[in-house]
């Protein structure tokens, strides 16, 4: 079996995710190629798997419009080849929405071509079924986000990491950790951890490259005058984020908007409650692996329920690790090589031959946004 995913290049200090998916896929029979422009019309693939389709639609309009013709371009070459097309939706729309007519458009001509879809989460496997109708009769699969134990350096301890850090080792240190993107709300985070007067000996570190230098300087700006904020505006190296996660009492990441969370898993990962708004699929994660190491909150978050959830953090009897059996990637893998299995197991629908390759070629084109 071959497989070609998109993207081919995901920084893998950024997420590990696809390296975890895929490294022991060979040990099965499967051939996992990136996505290249040569492999698209010149190789023969069983599977065009697909995680985060939307990623040019982020970009400057040019660049949107023409990065997103082409992945669907690509999808509709392969798919009038014979590749079975899926889908991981680890978002359901792109996070700035800077294009929301183009956006519309994209999501509608790429869904339609989808034999098969992968949710992270049951919550996000209802949103899709009931917001896109051609998706009722796809294959699919319900796989979790796997954990990241075995992507980073082990943890260090905490009096090593907050020596590195200069920090007090008395000192209670709150960590948000990430892309700095607008929907994370990281400068609504720092205005509410300088209101929050029961945390005046606190520490609050942000960790994480912002998505633009407009988004920065706001950040930037929220801190400013404020010692005990400290920001770390880039892409973290790989080996100084156990540092990070180990200095840390609690992680809070106060996204506005949401449906799955690498960082609550990264931080789960690392030993270290977590503070998260009760969206997406986030309190579905917490029935997991249980309200000792997943806070929620309802609404923006405040000074009440940031102090309550420090109070939580540091006396709360939960253990010294987390069970994320449901988040191991064995099973993980296992799982998408029976959807696979599946995929590839099905008659090939109309749709797919040779006497609708007209239909194919042109349905980027029968369906453009009006100008």
């Amino acid at each position: 079996m071959r497989i070609l995913i998109f993207p081919q290049h995901i920084r893998k200090a950024d997420n590990p995710y696809c390296r975890l998916l895929y490294r022991d896929m060979p040990r099965f029979g499967v051939r996992v190629d990136g996505f290249s422009v040569s492999r698209v019309f010149w190789g023969k693939y069983d599977i065009f798997h697909l995680h985060w389709p939307e990623c040019y639609l982020n970009r400057s309009l040019p660049k949107a419009l023409v990065g997103s013709i082409f992945v669907l371009f690509s999808t509709a070459w392969l798919r009038m080849r014979g590749t079975r097309i899926l889908w991981t939706a680890h978002n359901l729309r792109s996070h700035a929405r800077s294009h929301p007519l183009l956006e519309a458009w994209f999501w509608q001509v790429f869904t339609r071509m989808l034999d098969g879809f992968v949710s992270l989460s049951d919550s996000c496997a209802k949103c899709l079924q009931t917001d896109i109708p051609s998706l009722r009769q796809a294959k699919n699969a319900v796989i979790p986000h796997g954990h990241y134990r075995e992507a980073y350096p082990e943890a260090v301890a905490k009096t090593r990491a907050r020596h590195a850090l200069d920090l007090k080792s008395q000192q209670t240190v709150l960590l948000f950790f990430g892309g700095v993107s607008s929907y994370k709300n990281v400068p609504h985070l720092i205005d509410t951890f300088r209101e929050t007067s029961a945390l005046s000996d606190a520490v609050m570190m942000i960790a994480g490259r912002p998505d633009s230098t407009n988004h920065a300087r706001m950040v930037e700006q929220a801190a400013q005058g404020d010692a005990r904020i400290r920001l770390d505006l880039r892409r973290v190296p790989q080996e100084q984020v156990q540092v990070l996660f180990s200095a840390a009492d609690l992680v809070v990441l106060p996204f506005s908007d949401i449906m799955h969370s690498g960082s609550a898993i990264l931080a789960l990962s690392f030993n270290k409650p977590v503070l998260v708004p009760a969206r997406g699929s986030l309190p579905e994660l917490q029935s997991q692996v249980g309200s000792n190491w997943i806070r929620t909150y309802e609404g923006e978050l405040t000074p009440q329920i940031l102090t309550a959830a420090t109070g939580w953090a540091k006396s709360s009897d939960r253990g010294l690790r987390p069970d994320l059996s449901t988040l191991e990637w064995p099973s993980i893998v296992q799982t998408t090589l029976e959807l696979y299995t599946r995929l590839c197991s099905q008659s090939l629908p109309l749709k797919h031959s040779q006497a609708s390759e007209n239909l194919e070629s042109t349905v980027i084109l029968n369906h453009l946004p009006p100008a």
